[in-house]
This record gives C-alpha cells, structure tokens and sequence, in this order.
C-alpha cells in the first residue's frame, strides 16, 4: 500500500456563473502515469474554469507532482490504491463530477466508473483497457529512445533521465526551457505493481450498467499510445472519437492544447444538453 496520505485538491472556481455555470457538473482532471495534477494547472484549469465549470486536480496519495532524483520503482501501490485516491477526492468535491483523463488515468477513471455513476468522461490520450503489449511495442519500434528514458526514469529516477531528450518524445511541439524546467524535474517513477497491472488487460467490468457518454481525443503522432489503441478502446466504450493530426502524448501541455480544450468544452456542453432532453 501507498502511505496514508491526504487527497488535496486543486480548484479553480467556476467563471460566469449567471450563464448557467451554477448547473453544470464539477470537473475533476485525473492525471496519468509518471506526472502529477500539476499537468492540467497551467492551460486545463483556468481554461474550463472560464467556461463556467468548478474545476479540480489532484495528486495520487500526494505522490505525484513532487521533485525527486531517486528511482521510486520499488515502492508499493496499486491501480486499486489510485481508484482509491479518485474516490476520495470525488468525497472532497462533493457531488459526481464529469471526469477528464489522460493516460494511465483513463485506467483509473474506468475503474473509477464501474463501480460510480458520473455524467460523463473525457479520456485524452487513454492507455488501452486491452493492455500496454501494444504501446510497449510501438515504442520499441518507433519511439526506442521514449522506452529507454522511461525505463531510465523508473529504475533510476528523474535526475538520469535527459530532459530535452524525455520531452521531445512527448511533445510534438519543441519543448522550450521552461516546459523543460516545469515537466521533467516533477515527473516520478510508478509503483512496479501500477506497471505490472496496467501492462495487463484492464476491460471494463459494468455488469448490467451501461458505460456513461465518453469522448476519447488523441493524437495520432502519440509516441506513448499508438492511434490504433484510440481507435479500439472508442470502440469499447461506446465513445466517440476525435483524433488529431500531429498531436502527441501530453495534450494538454502541447501547443494544440487550446484545440484539444475547445474539443472537450464542446463535446461537454452537447452532452449535458442531451441529458436535459
């Protein structure tokens, strides 16, 4: 198990209220494998704010999102420890809030859902249900270097990893010192357990209750999740599919995060509207 720690939540307070903000379900931003909330803070946060959503991020167990130089491969946790952290911030919310997703977190929101009902959910750039066989061998082919920082990262920690090399395998857009100094310094190792299970086929288990409307948006230049991964895991969940060309893994830090931001605000309101019918 992960230390006992706190779920503290980030929130930026819905913007423009009288245009029916009050309504709207809260946003609760679930962060992927090796990073932290500190992802959706920069552009995710006060963009969908100003959209009148009450917006909230979070850190798994507090983990996440903090400086370290030493590899954290050998430390415990679990999936079910971060489904977990989910809960417990959706109890700090308050009230079932609309789940937006990246990577691994994608994972955790559906596991998340099988179990609690939400009005909805945005993956970006999700890890397959079926499995990381493919992302594994889509990097070993296209993205090697990709697969040796990452490997660097969680056997070694942060301090081995080249950032500038890190990056650019994950952005599409060449990272700028800044993105460099921000990003990589607070990206972590994962518990060996997390990897081990994610590796493994995740398929969601509803039962007689259906999957909630789902968008999944991605890029199909992804050096992490191979489009094809997109495509099935669309499929699966009944959701539907935006993919974007040229983008790469982290969305919501690359230049087409504004793209990707209106996308889901739109898709969102469609959604919410349809349920008023």
């Amino acid at each position: 198990m992960l230390d006992d720690m706190s779920i503290e939540l980030v929130h930026h307070k819905a913007e423009n209220r009288a245009s029916g903000g009050a309504e709207r379900p809260p946003l609760l931003f679930v962060h992927g494998s090796f990073c932290g909330g500190f992802v959706w803070e920069e552009y995710f946060l006060p963009y969908f704010a100003a959209q009148g959503f009450d917006c909230y991020a979070f850190d798994h167990g507090g983990r996440h999102g903090r400086a370290s130089g030493n590899g954290l491969g050998t430390h415990g946790g679990s999936l079910k420890d971060y489904v977990s952290h989910l809960k417990d911030a959706v109890a700090q919310v308050g009230r079932p809030p609309l789940l937006v997703a990246h990577s691994l977190g994608g994972i955790i929101a559906q596991k998340y859902i099988e179990q609690h009902e939400v009005p909805g959910v945005v993956f970006l750039a999700p890890a397959s249900p079926f499995g990381l066989a493919g992302s594994m061998l889509h990097m070993t082919v296209h993205s090697p270097v990709l697969l040796w920082q990452l490997n660097v990262m969680q056997w070694l920690g942060t301090r081995f990893v080249n950032p500038r090399l890190f990056a650019r395998e994950l952005f599409a857009a060449e990272p700028t010192q800044e993105q460099l100094d921000q990003f990589v310094p607070r990206t972590r190792a994962e518990p060996v357990q997390v990897v081990l299970e994610s590796i493994m086929p995740n398929l969601p288990a509803m039962g007689q209750r259906p999957f909630p409307s789902a968008l999944v948006i991605g890029g199909d230049r992804d050096a992490f999740v191979p489009a094809y991964e997109f495509r099935r895991t669309a499929t699966l969940y009944k959701a539907e599919l935006q993919l974007l060309a040229g983008a790469n893994h982290m969305l919501m830090l690359d230049s087409c995060w504004q793209d990707v931001a209106e996308r889901a605000v739109k898709w969102i309101e469609r959604t919410l509207a349809k349920a008023k019918t």
